[in-house]
Order: structure tokens, then C-alpha cells, then sequence
């Protein structure tokens, strides 16, 4: 598991450094990445996971379908935000997230930011064969994390990842792991 995790860090760090440099302008002296009030973020991206076998305790993971979120927000200042969201992914499993966390945010220069989530989450996850559907719903541990570029002083450009650590295990299931989604996506600041 902690393979996976390295490789969806790198996958993140990655992403983020290719995404950077392309989208790299002159500095200007306006902070576009200093904002507090209300903002809506939307992502598209891959479904990432990964889950253990409790049975033969092998771990799992990789991509398991397309997905989308979305974020209500309200910056309280330039470090620290609070946030509401929803997840999809749809594919060989589909999952569905809410969750509410707190945002931790670190400037770096004018248009640049890098943030971590966490918070609480309800996951479903549904499994479907035949025509025939089998849902577990699970509380967990709700994380993400990305960087992020102001192109504009309202509209920020992020990659990022967002998922859910199921906290309750049941012996009709193997729900343990993380489920979740690596995304490119944009966020509107009201102010």
C-alpha cells in the first residue's frame, strides 16, 4: 500500500510540476492567490484506489474508472479554508462521496499554492455484476492535497487528489483501503 501511495504522490508532484511550467507567466506584484469569502470548485479526473484482501492481505489498486467532484467553499483567510464536496467515479467500481473538511493553504509567490485536506467523509461503493448491484457505505477519513495557479485574481487552476480511508470494516466485505480521484479542475472565487 505504501507503494501506491508513493506512486500517487509522484503521479501528483509530477502532474503539478508539467501543469506548472506550462502555464508559467512573468511574476507580477498583485497577489493572485490571496483571496477570503465564498468559491466553487469543479474537477474531472481518474478514479485512483487501492484496497487489502483480508483474506490473502494482498493490496490492490490503481485506476477503476472516470470521475468528477465539486467543492463549496469559504476562505477565511489566505491560509485556511473550509469546504463541502462531492465525489463520482464510474467504472469497474462506482464510488460516491460527501465530505466536509478544512483546507490548509500555503502561498508560494504571487500565483502559486499548494493545499491539504482533511476532514470526514460517508463513501459508497457499489459494485455491480450482471445486472445485479451490491452498495456498502462506510464513514471514513476524508484527505486530499494539490497545487494550484491563479491565472486570474477570481479563477485558479488545480491538480490535485481527494479520498476517502473507510473507517468501519464488516466481515460480509473487504472495505478497507482509500478510494478516490486524481484531477485537473478549476476554482472560482467569488472575491
Amino acid at each position: 500500500m505504501k507503494s501506491l501511495f508513493r506512486k500517487v504522490g509522484t503521479t501528483v508532484l509530477i502532474s503539478g510540476a508539467c501543469f506548472s511550467f506550462a502555464l508559467a507567466q512573468p511574476v507580477v506584484s498583485q497577489a493572485y492567490n490571496d483571496h477570503q469569502g465564498v468559491y466553487l470548485s469543479g474537477n474531472l479526473g481518474l478514479g485512483v484506489g487501492a484496497d487489502r484482501n483480508d483474506d490473502t492481505g494482498h493490496i490492490d489498486g490503481g485506476a477503476y474508472g472516470f470521475g468528477a467532484n465539486a467543492f463549496l467553499g469559504y476562505q477565511l483567510n489566505r491560509y485556511v479554508a473550509v469546504e463541502l464536496g462531492a465525489t463520482g467515479v464510474l467504472g469497474l467500481l462506482n464510488t460516491y462521496t460527501l465530505d466536509a473538511d478544512v483546507k490548509g493553504i500555503v502561498p508560494l509567490g504571487d500565483r502559486f499554492s499548494l493545499f491539504g485536506k482533511a476532514g470526514g467523509g460517508l463513501l459508497t461503493a457499489q459494485v455491480c455484476f450482471l445486472g445485479s448491484c451490491d452498495n456498502h457505505t462506510e464513514p471514513g477519513v476524508f484527505v486530499g492535497g494539490g497545487l494550484g495557479y491563479a491565472f486570474t485574481s477570481h479563477l485558479t487552476g488545480t491538480v490535485g487528489y481527494d479520498g476517502v480511508i473507510p473507517l468501519a470494516k464488516h466481515n460480509d466485505n473487504n472495505f478497507t483501503g482509500i478510494y478516490g480521484l486524481i484531477s485537473v479542475g478549476l476554482t472560482y472565487h467569488f472575491s
